[in-house]
């Protein structure tokens, strides 16, 4: 897929900020679209949290680790790595926490959102705090 941040590639892990900014300061027909492929670059480069943060600000959902369009499961941490998607990490955990925080964020402004995709993370979450004693 090409992408018009091609050309820039090895600054955009420095500059990512820098172009967000200035889409969301000029925002056209089409912005989010612009921004997600901002997002999909900065996961090509590695950059998970910062893609992150971009499929964020342009609206992306929150999805099942195995849907095959997903970009973002678990806030902060790349999907395709197992340890995290299981939780088997400290990455994962926290991943998991920053994604729960975003879904309370969300039912601040809307009492019935939510994350369906969250639901089996919450549960392997539970889980985890019962095998190690903090869930009563």
């Amino acid at each position: 897929v090409s992408s018009c941040w091609d050309d820039d590639s090895l600054n955009l892990p420095q500059t990512w900020h820098l172009h967000l900014a200035g889409i969301l300061s000029n925002r056209t027909t089409g912005w989010e679209h612009v921004i997600l492929n901002l997002g999909d670059r900065l996961l090509q480069l590695g950059e998970v949290c910062p893609a992150h943060f971009c499929y964020m600000v342009s609206g992306c959902t929150i999805t099942d680790p195995t849907h095959p369009m997903t970009r973002m499961s678990l806030v902060g941490c790349d999907h395709a790595v197992p340890h995290d998607i299981g939780l088997q990490s400290r990455q994962g955990i926290e991943s998991y926490e920053r994604t729960e925080a975003f879904e309370w964020a969300k039912r601040r402004g809307n009492p019935h959102a939510a994350i369906p995709a969250l639901q089996p993370f919450k549960l392997s979450y539970a889980k985890l705090l019962a095998d190690y004693g903090l869930l009563v």
